[in-house]
């Protein structure tokens, strides 16, 4: 409902309002993912020990981050807050950053640090919320973002 009612709100809304909207449930996301995965410590088993995990999980949220910087670097700061989904003449870069050698890296590799931090923490919920945001982002970016931005006009970097 939260979503449906912003998505409403944005058509009479400026960019920079949007932008601000998106960014406080971006947040509230990824501060709810932490904390579900700080509360549900020790609860994935893993037969690996500390010394595989630990680098494995690091390693991960630095190269999710990494990506995430660099095709937000790449977008610039109006297309990282679906702006692209509100206005016609945003368009996704295909030759700058990721987006050379990947189609979509803010929802593919961007979301490493979840399964990162959920091996961590070796948090069992924390690694079920991973697979579930990954795959309704991808879902979502499949049957909506990308056909509405195909249709205003911005089909090259969908």
């Amino acid at each position: 409902m939260v979503v449906y009612r912003a998505v409403l709100d944005a058509r009479s809304s400026s960019p920079s309002q949007v932008a601000g909207t998106v960014y406080l449930w971006a947040t509230n996301d990824g501060a709810s993912f932490v904390v579900v995965c700080l509360v549900t410590p020790h609860t994935l088993h893993l037969a690996l020990p500390a010394i595989v995990v630990i680098p494995v999980g690091a390693l991960l949220v630095f190269l999710g981050v990494a990506v995430k910087v660099w095709a937000g670097a790449a977008l610039g700061a109006r297309a990282y807050y679906w702006y692209d989904f509100f206005n016609p003449a945003a368009v996704i870069p295909q030759g700058r950053g990721p987006y050379r050698v990947l189609r979509n890296p803010m929802y593919t590799v961007g979301y490493l640090p979840t399964y990162g931090l959920a091996l961590l923490t070796a948090s069992l919920p924390g690694l079920a919320a991973a697979v579930f945001d990954q795959a309704a982002i991808l879902v979502f970016y499949r049957l909506v973002e990308k056909p509405h931005v195909e249709q205003l006009g911005g089909a090259g970097g969908a």
